[in-house]
């Protein structure tokens, strides 16, 4: 089994997820949640507020720190709803890939609420 690792960059947080993968099965092994609040401002301006990009590109360091620690083999980065909807969103994710050295991806809204329900379904088996 290899150590596999997801951030979700959401609006309000950043969710870590470190799991054991393989053989047709994923074994959770760490979660961490840190609050960012990306949203912040957005809808009154339509574009991420300065401070609110900074303190979640500071987020994601810390957990991919955690990856690093947790010899992550395999690593995705995933935003969501506020950098896919905000006017600056592609510097964003530009300002994410940057300090990421796993693949950062904006999820449509449609792949996010597969995610979710997957997930969601998942946690009640």
């Amino acid at each position: 089994m290899h150590k596999v690792g997801a951030i979700d960059l959401g609006s309000n947080s950043l969710r870590l997820l470190v799991a054991a993968a393989g053989e047709g099965k994923t074994v959770p092994l760490r979660r961490e949640l840190i609050e960012s609040r990306l949203s912040e401002g957005l809808q009154e301006y339509g574009r991420l507020y300065p401070p609110a990009k900074k303190r979640t590109v500071e987020a994601l360091g810390a957990l991919l720190k955690v990856m690093r620690e947790e010899e992550v083999y395999r690593g995705v980065v995933v935003a969501t709803g506020a950098a896919r909807d905000a006017a600056d969103g592609a510097e964003f994710l530009k300002a994410a890939q940057g300090v990421s050295p796993y693949p950062v991806r904006l999820l449509s809204a449609a792949g996010e609420a597969r995610l979710s329900y997957r997930g969601a379904a998942a946690a009640l088996r």
